[in-house]
């Protein structure tokens, strides 16, 4: 009865104008609820999620790699954890691995006429970079399939809206086989000069090899310029040696970064070595040491053309790629996962020589072109997609020497 007599006093509620107008605000709240509620809660939790400046940092500098790393032709690894692949780098005449070190090609034990980069040289020359005076970092790593390129990305917090951003590229240089590049940039956005911190290795990890400084004067406008030279000897399993010599710039342990600026450093290593010998052999220690001068010299004296080094070895990458090599999915079954032939197929080509591509006289390498030149026909013998062997998962550096070998000697070879 109560609840009879009310209902039948609600109409009365509304007789007034005050009642009505709250009635008719009161629809239109729930009318903009209704349409924006959404929106105003996507932007709240976008908002609570919001990336923080380090990741930003890092995303701004990896968003140009994302098609690439799409198509499979880089690989991207976040953070300092293992990379997904190994970061190597090489050019059929010299090998690195960012972390691990140096190496060098030793002819294939039971087909000589094959070389891979198996021997491990010991001394590293990378030059390691680090801003000390900021803790708080990220950083992400990237190698670059279609260029022959190793990235490394670090951002450091500043303030809370400012970061400063360091990358370190490494190439084994494909037109200069006995370079072994590195090239560090820093940008450094603040109101205040940045102090980086670099290292280089001041001791070898083998008797028969030596350090020394080495002091070059190209002119007399231009003061010494200082080197760090290794040379010796290095061991290979089979008890001959190989007589190696390398040389890498002398970097200053602090280097000054400006306000509001940026700034590139290239610091380029030349490894230069010998066929297998007996025993060591002081006169072709001493021939080896005098290609490496002769290179120094020749860097030196390119002066601005040295600014072009990366892009004349990328230059290179995009022909050896452009090699008409071509996998139809309607004919070959059971193909491995791309991402395996991309890997696979960047091994091989940087474990080996590209004498097309090598700097040289237009005569010889039109020799070469003239020797290549003949006609091409399907590969007609057995199906390579089937042999796992082929198509392996590189995750340890012995790896990827013994698979180029493995395409050398079982694939190459039938080719007509």
């Amino acid at each position: 009865m109560w609840i009879h007599n009310r209902l039948k006093s609600v109409p009365g509620v509304f007789s007034s104008t005050w009642a009505r107008r709250m009635l008719a605000i009161l629809l239109a709240v729930c009318l903009v609820i209704w349409y924006i509620g959404p929106s105003l809660f996507d932007m709240g939790r976008r908002a609570w999620n919001k990336p923080d400046l380090l990741s930003i940092c890092l995303n701004d500098r990896l968003a140009p790699w994302l098609h690439a790393a799409q198509e499979l032709d880089a690989v991207v690894t976040q953070g300092s954890s293992t990379p997904h692949q190994i970061p190597f780098v090489g050019n059929g005449r010299i090998g690195y691995v960012p972390g691990e070190g140096l190496y060098i090609a030793t002819p294939d034990r039971d087909n000589p006429q094959y070389s891979s980069l198996t021997l491990k040289v010991p001394y590293d020359p990378a030059i390691q970079v680090a801003i000390e005076s900021l803790t708080t970092r990220k950083e992400s790593s990237l190698l670059d399939y279609k260029h022959g390129l190793f990235h490394k990305y670090i951002c450091y917090k500043k303030s809370e809206t400012l970061a400063l951003f360091l990358e370190q590229k490494v190439a084994s240089h494909r037109t200069k086989p006995s370079f072994l590049v590195q090239e560090l940039r820093v940008e450094n956005p603040t109101t205040s000069p940045i102090l980086v911190s670099s290292k280089q290795s001041s001791s070898v990890t083998s008797d028969t090899l030596s350090l020394q400084t080495l002091s070059i004067s190209f002119d007399e406008k231009n003061p010494l310029k200082e080197y760090v030279l290794v040379s010796g000897s290095v061991a290979m399993p089979d008890g001959r040696v190989i007589m190696l010599a390398l040389a890498t710039p002398k970097v200053s342990e602090i280097l000054n970064i400006d306000e509001k600026s940026a700034f590139t450093f290239t610091f380029v290593t030349t490894v230069h070595y010998s066929e297998p010998v007996p025993m060591a052999d002081k006169n072709k220690l001493e021939s080896v040491i005098r290609l490496v001068k002769a290179d120094i010299k020749e860097y030196f004296l390119a002066g601005p053309e040295n600014s072009n080094l990366l892009v004349q070895h990328k230059a290179a990458w995009i022909k050896i790629w452009t090699s008409g090599l071509h996998l139809d999915p309607r004919k070959g079954l059971h193909i491995p996962h791309p991402s395996i032939v991309n890997s696979s197929m960047y091994y091989v080509l940087s474990s080996v020589q590209a004498p097309l591509h090598l700097d040289g006289t237009d005569v010889v390498k039109k020799q070469l072109a003239q020797q290549l030149r003949k006609q091409e026909n399907c590969f007609s013998g057995h199906a390579t997609t089937h042999a796992n062997n082929l198509w392996p998962t590189v995750k340890q550096e012995n790896c990827f020497s013994g698979h180029a070998t493995t395409h050398a000697n079982n694939l190459w070879p039938t080719v007509k």
